[in-house]
């Protein structure tokens, strides 16, 4: 009997491994924004409110009505979240994730970024840029230092009018992108750390300006104030299928 038991958790304990579940596997985010009605936003360690302009909410992969963020350029339309910060330090990892549904491919487009237009402060913006995923960081949060901040690219290209999942993981300068929890490119870059600041948080652009925006829908945006590693990734996005 007791042996049947033993079995029995392990079998358990295997699954878990086996088959990771997001409430338990990647449970520590510094935010989650769900944007499921009036719930937008979960599991921040240091909570803000969510405020929409002139954005709405639309219909989720799995359609769910009103669980996902619906942009439209032309409204200058986005989400922001006023003082929000990843840390009181430099952040040396980092890991932001999202599902995207793009209208259009073309130009560039943020999905989520920190700016603050009075200080021109920028800490990170990860957007779509001609259909490629593109990551632009600083480790001063100053965009007039050039030796101060970089940029990357995807290899792979996303596709319009589907939804894809999209992650980047950084640590120390070593940048890797996700899609569809397959990892794409690695890339490393001499600046090996991320300013946090107190500059809002963009999803879909950010407040200052009417460029870089989003055409489409944004749902799940979720951030770590630590790597993701690949078998991590593809759980979050296994985790996000619909039944």
């Amino acid at each position: 009997m007791k042996r049947c038991l033993v079995l029995m958790l392990l079998a358990l304990l295997l699954d878990g491994i086996l088959h990771p579940v997001w409430g338990e596997e990647l449970s520590d985010p510094v935010a989650r924004f769900t944007f499921d009605g009036p719930a937008m936003a979960q599991g921040l360690q240091r909570p803000k409110p969510v405020l929409l302009q002139r954005a709405v909410l639309g219909t989720d992969r799995c359609g769910r009505m009103d669980s996902a963020l619906q942009l439209y350029p032309v409204d200058h339309a986005l989400a922001q979240v006023d003082g929000f910060r990843m840390g009181d330090a430099v952040l040396e990892t980092f890991a932001v994730a999202a599902w995207i549904h793009p209208r259009q491919l073309r130009g560039y487009r943020a999905i989520v970024e920190k700016f603050a237009a009075d200080n021109n402060q920028r800490g990170f913006r990860l957007a779509v840029k001609d259909g490629k995923l593109r990551f632009w960081w600083s480790s001063t949060g100053m965009v007039e230092d050039p030796a101060e901040y970089d940029s990357v690219e995807s290899d792979g290209i996303l596709t319009p009018g589907a939804w894809t999942h999209v992650a980047v993981s950084f640590s120390h300068g070593s940048v890797r992108f996700f899609i569809n929890g397959e990892p794409d490119v690695r890339s490393s870059s001499n600046v090996r750390s991320i300013a946090p600041g107190v500059a809002p948080l963009g999803i879909g652009g950010n407040p200052a300006t009417t460029g870089f925006l989003f055409d489409g829908l944004i749902d799940e945006v979720t951030l770590w104030d630590r790597p993701l590693g690949k078998d991590e990734v593809a759980a979050l996005y296994a985790a996000g299928g619909c039944e």
